[in-house]
């Protein structure tokens, strides 16, 4: 057996697809489609980008990467004239993912976090 070749198990069809190398195909393909949604941000192509980034949720919604995701729907949203759903967006990433909310907020002018209430 070769260095990173996996030995094919007895009843498997030849060409079969391992785990690993299903893996490696599933981030091609998460990388490929936050690539294109970044390309389509960087045309102005907001609902190409917000379509890109929707499908992105759709096959990979824990995907590794997710964050990356999330902030580029939030620049999409945002630059596409829907400010208010962008800031939706912040505020839920705010409740799951502070440090990431933390990026996003300027990410959209607008769509910044509110000041937290002093306790007290």
């Amino acid at each position: 057996m070769y260095a990173g070749v996996a030995a094919r198990r007895p009843g498997e069809p030849a060409g079969a697809t391992t785990p690993a190398a299903s893996g490696s195909e599933d981030l091609a393909r998460e990388a490929g489609l936050i690539a294109e949604a970044r390309r389509a941000i960087r045309e102005r192509a907001w609902d190409r980008a917000i379509a890109l980034l929707a499908a992105h949720a759709r096959e990979f919604p824990g995907g590794t990467l997710r964050d990356e995701r999330w902030l580029s729907q939030i620049v999409a949203t945002c630059a596409s004239g829907q400010v208010e759903a962008a800031r939706a967006e912040i505020e839920q990433l705010a409740r799951e993912r502070p440090a990431l909310a933390r990026k996003a907020a300027p990410l959209c002018p607008g769509g910044a976090l509110p000041e937290p209430v002093p306790e007290g």
